[in-house]
């Protein structure tokens, strides 16, 4: 028997204390006594730290550890929470009045393994919809069969829009990859959702994703590790939803009109795409097998991921520069 409804469990390294202080005082506001508020500190400086043990005296529930990513943090968190679901928040971000409870109540009501909410994106205020049917309870594996964006959204991109059964989580032992620098949150995600027999989405928003702040991963020129990253990613969405021709075809062609350009401009932000790297990227299984499954065919959105294409399909592996600024 669990001691909390829901968990919400938030890793933290080295944010702006005014800005910890913003997201860590949303989540005291809105919970109640059925959750569990765990903060995870992934080896911050003192002062960060310091802070942190302020909220050990106001209801969370502080672990302290040596630094390993957010990965390492929410899996840790993870393994501490005593509570029937399980929900995350990241530091830069707040939440709305009934975050958790409300979203842990519908989960329980109707047995559900994972939910997927609405989220608001701050400071414009816009709401970010699932493109899955609404209140409709449904198999994981269904859910994405008929998703004509299941992977060039967002559906599928954050976990803090997402309520998880910590039944689910134990029983399948799934866990955030830790050799992931981005998109780890995308694997959980399709792991949990695979796995789950019962899934489903509301058009409520309780949570705030802010894009004011300037300090998050995503958002950085040069991301390392995201080549790898994104390898993982595709080995899991193939083994886990590419299991019709439909879905195969929308993850090539996400791979190749938004992943493949962004890999080859990453690299070159990080001054390392030699010609060796550029042509062993271009041969690396997630481009080479989407590429061959496209076609001569296929039209990228975005004219400079369709002038790399063309060059990658007719094996130009001489990298044109300009098309990655």
């Amino acid at each position: 028997m669990k001691s909390y409804l829901a968990a919400v469990i938030v890793p933290v390294y080295n944010t702006p204390a005014p800005i910890l202080r913003r997201c860590l005082d949303s989540i005291l506001a809105a919970a109640d006594a059925r959750a569990q508020l765990i903060a995870v500190d992934d080896g911050s400086d003192a002062g960060t730290a310091a802070l942190l043990d302020e909220y050990e005296n106001k209801g969370f529930l502080v672990f302290h550890k040596e630094n390993g990513g957010v990965s390492s943090a929410r899996n840790l968190g993870i393994d501490k929470a005593d509570a029937e679901y399980l929900f995350f928040a990241d530091a830069d971000d707040t939440v709305k009045p009934g975050f958790p409870a409300t979203l842990a109540e519908r989960m329980k009501e109707v047995n559900l393994d994972v939910l997927i909410s609405d989220i608001t994106i701050l400071p414009d205020g816009r709401t970010e919809s699932t493109g899955y049917p609404k209140n409709t309870v449904t198999d994981g594996k269904a859910l994405a069969k008929d998703d004509p964006a299941l992977f060039s959204a967002f559906d599928l991109c954050y976990s803090v829009r997402m309520g998880f059964s910590a039944e689910l989580i134990e029983k399948k032992r799934i866990r955030f990859r830790e050799d992931m620098s981005v998109s780890e949150d995308m694997v959980f995600n399709m792991r949990s959702i695979a796995a789950a027999d019962r899934v489903e989405a509301v058009g409520e928003s309780f949570y705030e994703y802010r894009l004011d702040c300037g300090n998050s991963a995503t958002r950085k020129s040069f991301m390392p590790g995201y080549t790898d990253s994104m390898a993982i990613e595709y080995k899991t969405a193939s083994e886990l939803f590419a299991l019709t021709d439909a879905l195969r075809d929308l993850l090539a062609a996400f791979y190749m009109d938004f992943v493949f350009y962004n890999v080859v401009r990453n690299e070159k932000h990080g001054g390392a795409l030699t010609f060796e790297r550029y042509r062993e990227i271009c041969e690396m299984p997630m481009f080479r097998e989407s590429i061959g499954r496209l076609g001569p065919a296929h039209r990228c959105e975005n004219p400079k991921a369709q002038m790399l294409y063309r060059l990658r399909y007719y094996k130009k592996y001489k990298l044109p520069y300009s098309a990655v600024k």
